[in-house]
């Protein structure tokens, strides 16, 4: 397709409204992939419900669940 971009997340963007592009979540899972693994149903609900109330960018946010 002529003219078409590949897609690159805005890792400066906010998190919390990054949140409603499909792409931002599977970005930040994938960032995190052996995390993702170690949460239940409640604790994925509760990671991206931190995640729609953040005031940190999707960069920091992701360097904070990595150490957390």
């Amino acid at each position: 397709m002529l003219g078409k971009k590949e897609w690159a997340p805005n890792t400066d963007r906010l998190v919390r409204s990054a949140m409603s592009d499909e792409r931002y979540c599977t970005f930040i899972l994938d960032c995190l992939h052996e995390e993702q693994f170690a949460m239940t149903g409640e604790e994925l609900h509760n990671f991206w419900d931190r995640a729609s109330k953040s005031d940190l960018t999707v960069a920091q946010f992701i360097e904070e669940n990595r150490n957390a």
